[in-house]
């Protein structure tokens, strides 16, 4: 069966999460049948139309919006701005996790609704990738880091610069912090774990169609934007929550257990090291604590 091809001449690559998205506040508005749940996606899905209506003002030609949260069934599909232009990644386990789909084609990626990383004070639901249940803290090279540095990285290893970050001010300063040249749109500010001042969802949309406009404006101007790098070899260390996560993790090829919650392990390929933490978390999330 032929794949599909499209026209990626300005190609721009939407990792999409829920937490960040303005309007929420609060972890049970990001779970599947509980409450507020279905307006919350209704907000995701509209601050991802906003973001693609201002970067093809400015000319980009084709997007691919990979819903990046839980499941990763979240967007409502049909809702999604419907030209020809943008294609939607959905449903999981998928290989690249969050940044499924993005290869070195693409010119710009922008990172919607992400959240600040696990222990920042003030941070609105913040936690590591994918459940504090699961992971307590994530390190790359001795440096904690969140899904926003994470998912920079997997840009950086196409050699793709992270153009946009939203989400509420924690997550956005460390964006500015670690992303060369990124622009950032602050949708809340964040006062407590389930409590934060939020822009009108109306008001946030509007301002990421107008950040994602300067954006590819921006891009298009300098004809270059610097991607986000590790320095090589990368480690990667992960806090898991149980003890007996890490006695069935510690069974995997090269990894390496630290202490009696801690694995390491360590490549000069930064996709490697990504892909081992999707298996690791997927593997520790089926062990029993």
């Amino acid at each position: 069966m032929n794949k599909v091809k499209f026209n990626k001449k300005l190609a721009i690559y939407i990792s999409v999460d829920i937490e960040g998205i303005s309007g929420i506040v609060h972890k049970e508005q990001t779970l599947p049948g509980r409450k507020d749940y279905e307006i919350a996606r209704q907000w995701m899905t509209e601050e991802v139309n906003s973001a693609i209506l201002g970067a093809r003002a400015s000319g980009a030609t084709f997007f691919l919006v990979n819903d990046s949260h839980l499941d990763m069934r979240n967007l409502i599909v049909d809702k999604i701005d419907n030209q020809d232009d943008v294609k939607i990644v959905s449903g999981s386990p998928k290989p690249l996790g969050q940044m499924q789909g993005l290869d070195n084609t693409f010119s710009g990626v922008f990172l919607l609704g992400y959240h600040a990383k696990v222990g920042t004070k003030g941070a609105i639901i913040d936690h590591s990738y994918y459940s504090s249940g699961t992971v307590q803290n994530i390190r790359l090279n001795g440096i904690t880091v969140g899904e926003s540095v994470i998912s920079a990285a997997v840009a950086g290893y196409y050699g793709v610069p992270v153009l946009l970050v939203s989400g509420d001010n924690y997550v956005c300063q460390e964006a500015e912090e670690a992303i060369p040249s990124v622009r950032v749109v602050c949708v809340k500010e964040g006062i407590a774990r389930g409590a934060g001042i939020i822009l009108i969802p109306k008001q946030a949309r509007k301002i990421i169609e107008i950040e994602a406009k300067k954006s590819i404006e921006n891009l298009i101007k300098h004809k270059c934007a610097r991607p986000f790098k590790l320095n090589t070899p990368i480690t990667l260390e992960i806090d898991m929550a149980y003890t007996s996560m890490v006695d069935i993790i510690e069974m995997m090829p090269r990894i390496k257990r630290v202490s009696g919650r801690t694995i390491s392990f360590t490549s000069l390929n930064y996709l490697e090291v990504y892909k081992a933490m999707i298996a690791v978390i997927t593997l520790a999330m089926q062990s029993s604590a």
